[in-house]
């Protein structure tokens, strides 16, 4: 049975960056910064979800005018075959706009309370003791002088 061995790190890596993917740490990195980003993909598919229904929603609406305005009969028919239309398409939007803001606001939300969380820990306080009064000053006056005012 012939042995099979194993190429030395220069020779297994072929640009010198590559061997830094090698170690653990490097993976605990990319699944730290992929959980980070988790919620902030999972608002943008969210939101991304919604503005694509309501494309799909509004190309629907687009498609059934011929067969709407087919069925006017009156110049008062067609006007409110048109405000239908233009009350829909404002509804569809409100709610579409509602929807991706509750998806984005989701987001607000948990970094806040991350944030909130963080600042709930004990905090750091650097102190400094008072300085003492220092007798060097008057030390070095003549015996005679003063500085208090007569």
């Amino acid at each position: 049975m012939t042995e099979h061995k194993r190429p030395s790190a220069p020779e297994a890596f072929p640009f010198p960056w590559m061997s830094t993917l090698q170690g653990p740490s490097i993976w605990t990195t990319v699944g730290n910064t992929a959980r980070a980003a988790e919620p902030l993909a999972r608002s943008a598919a969210r939101a991304q979800l919604e503005l694509s229904s309501l494309v799909g929603t509004r190309v629907k609406a687009w498609s059934e005018i011929p067969s709407t305005l087919a069925q006017c009969r009156t110049p008062f028919d067609l006007l409110q075959a048109q405000v239908a239309f233009w009350q829909e398409a404002g509804r569809d939007y409100t709610e579409t706009t509602q929807r991706v803001m509750s998806a984005w606001s989701g987001l607000v939300t948990s970094a806040t309370d991350a944030a909130s969380a963080d600042a709930v820990g004990p905090r750091d306080y650097i102190t400094f003791p008072d300085p003492e009064p220092s007798h060097e000053a008057e030390d070095r006056r003549h015996p005679g002088q003063s500085r208090r005012a007569a």
